[in-house]
């Protein structure tokens, strides 16, 4: 007589994946992912600081590491990747602001905080630190907007002529050369004279500048009349 059970052994309790089943990983919440996203993009500002500088190049590593969380899909992995390139980078956000640059904490920051901002678990939790996520997104992106509007005018052109004339014709020429279109003028002394840089009206035709240029020379001993960029004249 048979016991009941089939000739392959005793049926394993109902619900659990056989051998031959692949068990899907449990998946990140786009809440999560959403704030490594806002991290990866903290990190990558510093890295357009490249364009005008190759030492922007060296923060494509710290870039890359905190990136790497948007690419994976299992909960645990993620948590422990977030926890950890948020210490290493944290470590290097210290060390970095010994030298003045604050360029990776807050990405440091968002990844630590993602790191347990699963609303399924913990949803309280969650929703207080994607505030303090959002919040530190935002004052960094301010920062590295008030930092970068600087260099972005330096990559510009500057509307301005430099003259070296004697101390003695160094004085105020702004109510004669403002009917040519003069919108301000600097002076600093230059060890044997006194330069003036005069800021003109970008709206200027190539004739009124050529006039203003002219008018320039004709100050007493002035040298040679020179256009400024942001980064000297010529």
């Amino acid at each position: 007589m048979g016991d009941g059970n089939t000739a392959g052994g005793p049926a394993g309790p109902a619900g659990l994946a056989g051998p031959s089943e692949t068990v899907e990983p449990d998946p990140v919440h786009w809440l999560q992912r959403s704030m490594a996203g806002a991290a990866a993009f903290l990190a990558a500002i510093p890295v357009t600081f490249a364009l005008v500088n190759p030492v922007g190049l060296l923060l494509l590593f710290p870039f890359i590491a905190a990136a790497w969380p948007l690419f994976l899909r299992d909960r645990a992995a993620f948590r422990a990747t977030c926890k950890g390139v948020g210490t290493v980078l944290t470590g290097l956000g210290v060390l970095l602001t010994c030298f003045g640059m604050f360029v990776v904490i807050p990405s440091a920051v968002i990844l630590l905080l993602a790191a347990s901002a699963d609303p399924r678990r913990r949803p309280v939790r969650a929703r207080v630190h994607a505030g303090i996520a959002v919040a530190v997104t935002g004052a960094a992106t301010a920062g590295a907007l008030y930092v970068a509007v600087p260099v972005v005018q330096d990559l510009l052109p500057a509307h301005s002529y430099s003259v070296d004339v004697p101390d003695e014709s160094g004085g105020d020429w702004m109510p004669e050369l403002r009917p040519y279109g003069a919108t301000g003028m600097g002076s600093h002394g230059t060890g044997s004279g006194t330069r003036l840089v005069v800021t003109y009206d970008e709206n200027l035709t190539e004739a009124e500048r050529a006039a203003l240029r002219e008018y320039l020379s004709t100050i007493p001993g002035a040298g040679p009349v020179r256009a400024c960029g942001r980064f000297g004249c010529d």
